[in-house]
Formats: C-alpha cells, structure tokens, sequence
C-alpha cells in the first residue's frame, strides 16, 4: 500500500483516485506521518453480490439433492440387505422347526 501525506493529495485527487481504481491497489493519506485516511479500489455492487449469492444458493442446493440422493439411494441398499437376510433367517427357522417334528 502506497502511503502519501494529505497535502499531496489534495493537489493530486483526481489523478490519486483514478489509479486506485486502475491499478485496485489502496493508498493511505497520513497527515503529520499518523493515518488519516485509506482509499480503496470499489468492492462489487450490491446487485453484483445478490447476484453472486443467489449463484452459490443454487450451487449449494444441487450439490444437497446429489447428497441427499445418494445418501437415500444407500439408506435404500442397507435396508434391502438388512430385510433380505430377515426373511432368509425366517425362512431357515421354518425350515428347522419342521425339521424337529414339532
């Protein structure tokens, strides 16, 4: 960051302003060598931001489907397996008891 006393920006504002805005680098007014001001390269407009936002929002809501998805489409595959061994051990059981005679 550039540091300039307050008297030389005021004589160079207009020709100061426009290079913080070319160059997006910052410049700090001092006056008597303390701080007084820092000027900084503009950031993006609101409607830009918003913009951005509702990018990310969008993004982050088809990256939760994929997640939800896949973790139901696994939910689904344990709770097949789990079930299918149920009625195999059911099965095996009917078979033992008639087995015995009982």
């Amino acid at each position: 960051m550039k540091t300039i006393p307050l008297s030389e920006f005021s004589r160079k504002c207009s020709t100061l302003l426009k290079l913080v805005n070319k160059t997006h680098e910052s410049i700090q007014v001092t006056q008597f060598g303390r701080p007084l001001a820092e000027i900084t390269p503009p950031g993006p407009s609101a409607a830009e931001r918003a913009a951005r936002r509702a990018r990310d929002v969008e993004i982050l809501n088809r990256f939760a489907d994929e997640l939800n998805a896949q973790a139901l489409s696994e939910l689904e595959d344990q709770a097949f397996i789990v079930l299918d061994g149920r009625n195999k051990n059911a099965t095996g059981r009917k078979k033992r008891r008639a087995g015995n005679g009982r």
